[in-house]
């Protein structure tokens, strides 16, 4: 099963419920490695990335997809609105701010409005800001929901597709496998993970090292890649 939630059976009706956890970059900070404008364009008919069996056979069935749509077209009406979700930004502006002092108030600030483009320049990685984010978000749902534009699909990244470039892993015995891989091939099937690194949180890294796709690289690889996010 996928990280980051349980499915439990409720025995007061028997109906499964999904406990959700790890959600502290739900609002655009977890990229998984796309640009900043696929993800707020993301597809509101498939919220989902990799292969997800139980999602993928929810959607396609006959009885789901109008329950689903009918709750998300509920929450943007009634709680995912700039008006609600700016006003609990403010309070916890309110509460946070009298503990932040000198610089670190203007990367508060920062994380929360964004520079002129709506970037999130306190920190390293590319992410939007909180607040431009959430209007980027209601606007491509609304029009969704409308009929007035299609999302666009996210699929994984390098880090978790765990996609090689053939050429590349070829060693030198010229079967295709990592014995006897020369630096460069070595090197090369490392770049695309370190590359992906640079814009990923600690978190997607931490998720990534963890998968099995890095475990089926050969140790050279790992190490490379390792060595290469330390950098």
């Amino acid at each position: 099963m996928p990280h980051n939630y349980y499915i439990l059976m409720d025995k007061a009706d028997d109906k499964l419920r999904v406990l959700p956890w790890d959600v502290n970059e739900t609002f655009g900070a977890f990229t998984t490695g796309q640009d900043l404008e696929t993800l707020v364009r993301w597809d509101i008919d498939r919220p989902w990335i990799s292969q997800r069996q139980l999602v993928e056979r929810l959607f396609n069935s006959e009885g789901f997809p109008k329950i689903y749509r009918a709750m998300i077209e509920k929450l943007m009406k009634n709680d995912f609105t700039k008006d609600k979700l700016f006003a609990r930004i403010v309070a916890f502006e309110q509460v946070i701010t009298p503990y932040i002092k000198d610089e670190g108030l203007e990367r508060f600030r920062m994380g929360i409005n964004g520079d002129r483009w709506g970037i999130n320049k306190a920190v390293e990685r590319h992410i939007w800001a909180i607040k431009p984010f959430i209007i980027r978000c209601i606007e491509s749902v609304q029009t969704q929901l409308a009929g007035k534009s299609s999302g666009e699909t996210v699929e994984n990244n390098a880090w978790f597709s765990g996609k090689r470039d053939k050429k590349n892993s070829i060693g030198r015995n010229g079967k295709g496998d990592d014995t006897g891989s020369s630096k460069g091939s070595v090197q090369a099937e490392a770049k695309g993970w370190i590359d992906w690194a640079e814009n990923a949180s600690d978190e997607e890294r931490r998720v990534a090292l963890d998968s099995d796709k890095f475990r089926k690289l050969s140790p050279e690889v790992q190490k490379a890649i390792k060595e290469g996010i330390d950098d």
